[in-house]
């Protein structure tokens, strides 16, 4: 072998090494940028959830105080309806006790109970719903709806503000003392629906500023029956509503 073919042979070991050396790097340089990328976005997912978290739990945090603040100021105003002079009726609630007692006797000439006893059940349910579409007008007030419908025995019904509607309890129709006092709920529910439109309308149904001033901060801080039946009726709302189911029975029954 002579000194030429040696050093040809030397050249082309160092460049194949090197080539290899440069294949190395490349794939330690691809390697190393896979890693970083993998490594930034695995702290971006990181951060990102963190954050989302974080949010989560401030979120939750924001309604814990607003759900501890409501309590507080529940618990104030409860205080304040206990303390309430009994409710004095206005002139637009006393003639609108005159139009329920008007339409009772043109609806049950004959008296309720009677009306109900010789009734069916399906009858009954019919009976309720068309008392309550004819007293929605009595009271000028849109409802969407009136559903006879089985219910927890402790309530008689209610009105659904979101949507507008009654729900009277199907359980006391059974006996006509029971479907005669559905009838009085009705004028019941009602009157929360005028209320609850009186002050979410511009139609304020003839009543005072201040009267809606008061309903309107009651259905803020309504209180449920659960809370106690003398803080439940002595709110503005309910004690309103109870005095119109009640004096309407008083003037139909003259």
């Amino acid at each position: 072998m002579g000194f030429q073919s040696l050093k040809e042979k030397i050249k082309h070991g160092i460049n194949k090494t090197w080539t290899t050396i440069k294949e190395i790097g490349l794939k330690v340089k691809s390697g190393v940028v896979s890693a970083v990328k993998w490594t930034v976005d695995a702290g971006t997912r990181i951060v990102d959830y963190v954050k989302e978290r974080t949010q989560a739990w401030n979120a939750r945090l924001e309604e814990h105080k607003k759900e501890i603040a409501g309590r507080i100021e529940q618990e104030k105003y409860k205080g304040k309806v206990i303390e309430r002079p009994q409710h004095r009726p206005e002139k637009a609630e006393i003639a609108q006790a005159q139009n329920c007692a008007n339409l009772l006797r043109q609806c049950f000439p004959n008296g309720i109970a009677e009306s109900m006893r010789h009734k069916t059940l399906e009858e009954r349910e019919d009976a309720i719903m068309e008392f309550a579409q004819k007293g929605a007008k009595v009271f000028n007030v849109p409802i969407s709806n009136v559903r006879v419908e089985n219910i927890h025995a402790a309530v008689f019904g209610y009105y659904e503000r979101n949507t507008n509607s009654l729900r009277i309890n199907k359980l006391f129709l059974k006996e006509e003392l029971g479907a005669e006092e559905q009838i009085y709920t009705v004028i019941h529910e009602l009157t929360h629906a005028q209320q609850w439109h009186a002050v979410s309308t511009e139609n304020a149904h003839g009543y005072s500023n201040s009267l809606l001033n008061e309903w309107s901060y009651n259905f803020e801080h309504y209180i449920p029956i659960a809370e106690g039946d003398e803080f439940y009726r002595k709110q503005p709302v309910e004690e309103a509503a109870f005095w119109m189911e009640q004096e309407s029975k008083k003037l139909y029954n003259k």
